[in-house]
């Protein structure tokens, strides 16, 4: 009897520990510290300062800075289907030529649609929300200043090429305009002076 009721213990032991739920607010490593990076209201320059630390996607203009291999993950999970989502930062000269202008581009993904708020760094609220149906990645080659781009566009046609967003950047017909969010990008061979 004693050994039975042993047995029986060990069993209702065992069986509590392996239906114990993991806590409620568990989230994916670096979830919660990519929020409240997003939510961070600060200068540009400490921002950009911000965003380096935490390692995050950061290109300045149109050129990587740091972080591409951060994107490539994130793309990767998105061509598998797989829940994910990603913070980078894009930072300018101020026209003033003091300092600059820092924006966190914030992208989830649920596995089938794309929402992204994107916000000035010293700007508490969003400037705005969208929902988007692809993540698309564009490489190529230019010339003369440009040796090799990469562009992750948030669209919502999948047929849509760079040529179609680069055309309807610079147009000046009414409907040319190409809806689109770009998230990160790199051109290589871009000059800009150093310590950036």
């Amino acid at each position: 009897m004693k050994k039975y009721i042993i047995i029986t213990v060990c069993f209702l032991m065992l069986f509590a520990v392996s239906c114990k739920k993991p806590p409620e607010d568990t989230v994916k490593p670096n979830e919660i510290d990519i929020k409240a990076l997003f939510n961070t209201v600060c200068t540009g320059d400490e921002a950009i300062a911000l965003a380096k630390e935490n390692h995050i996607p950061v290109r300045f203009g149109s050129t990587c800075v740091c972080g591409l291999e951060k994107m490539e993950e994130f793309y990767a999970a998105v061509c598998e289907k797989k829940p994910a989502s990603i913070l980078t930062a894009a930072y300018y000269d101020t026209e003033s030529g003091i300092g600059h202008d820092l924006f966190f581009c914030y992208v989830e993904y649920d596995g089938d649609a794309f929402s992204v708020k994107v916000r000035q760094s010293d700007v508490k609220e969003p400037e705005e929300i969208k929902t988007y149906k692809y993540l698309k990645k564009y490489t190529g080659e230019k010339q003369p200043l440009i040796r090799r781009y990469v562009y992750y566009c948030l669209v919502n046609d999948e047929n849509i090429e760079w040529e179609d967003i680069e055309r309807g950047m610079v147009s000046s017909q009414s409907g040319a305009w190409v809806d689109h969010e770009t998230v990160f990008s790199d051109l290589t061979g871009m000059a800009y002076p150093s310590g950036m």
